[in-house]
C-alpha cells in the first residue's frame, strides 16, 4: 500500500455545537445563528492501516452510537481509536460515564479500543471490556498499552438490533392483546 495521508470526517456532529439539527428538513434554520459551527458531516466509513492491521477512528461522542461502531466492525477492523475533547464536561462524573460507553462498544463488537481524551479519561479497552492504562482527569500523563485485536464476530456485529426489534414486536403484540382482552371483557359486562 502506498504511503498517503489517511483521513476520517466525523459522521455524527454534536447538535447545536457543530451543526444546527434539521437544516435539511427546515431550510429556514440555515439562516439562524446561535453561535454554533456549521460543519458538514462525513459520509465515508474510512479505515486506517498500520501494516496489515485495519482500524477505525471514532471522534468524541461518536462512541455512543452502537450502529456506527457496528458498521466499522462489519468492515473487519481489528480495533478502534476514540479521540475526544471532554473538557466541556468539567470535573464531573460525565468524563467517566463517557469513557465507560467505550467498554460497551468493545464488548458488543469484540474490538479493542484505544481511547485518548485531552483532559482524561484515556484508557485501553480489550475486546472483552477489560480496562487498562486508565488516566485521571485533568492530570498530565502518558499511557502505553496494547489494544487487543479480534477477528471474532459477535451476534450484534452480525445482526445488529434484531433481538431488540423482536422484543419490541413481542411487547407491542402483548400490549395489543391485553388491550383487546380488556375491551372484550368490558363489552361483555355491559
Amino acid at each position: 500500500m502506498e504511503d498517503r495521508l489517511q483521513e476520517y470526517s466525523k459522521m455524527h456532529l454534536v447538535p447545536f455545537s457543530e451543526r444546527l439539527p434539521f437544516q435539511g428538513v427546515f431550510p429556514f434554520l440555515k439562516g439562524l445563528n446561535f453561535g454554533q459551527a456549521d460543519f458538514s458531516p462525513g459520509t465515508e466509513y474510512s479505515l486506517f492501516h498500520i501494516g496489515e492491521e485495519k482500524f477505525a477512528v471514532l471522534i468524541c461522542f461518536e462512541s455512543i452510537f452502537p450502529n456506527l461502531v457496528r458498521e466499522f466492525a462489519r468492515r473487519d477492523v481489528g480495533f478502534l481509536v476514540n479521540i475526544t475533547n471532554d473538557a466541556w464536561f468539567g470535573k464531573t462524573s460525565a468524563p467517566f460515564q463517557h469513557a465507560r460507553i467505550a467498554v460497551f462498544r468493545a464488548i458488543e463488537n469484540r474490538l479493542g479500543i484505544a481511547r485518548c481524551a485531552n483532559t482524561g479519561v484515556s484508557m485501553f479497552v480489550d475486546p472483552y471490556g477489560r480496562v487498562s492504562g486508565e488516566t485521571a482527569i485533568y492530570t498530565r500523563g502518558i499511557s502505553i498499552g496494547k489494544v487487543g485485536s479480534s477477528q471474532e464476530k459477535t451476534f450484534y456485529s452480525r445482526y445488529g438490533d434484531v433481538f431488540a426489534r423482536i422484543c419490541c414486536v413481542l411487547s407491542a403484540g402483548w400490549l395489543l392483546t391485553g388491550f383487546m382482552v380488556k375491551r372484550r371483557s368490558s363489552e361483555h359486562r355491559t
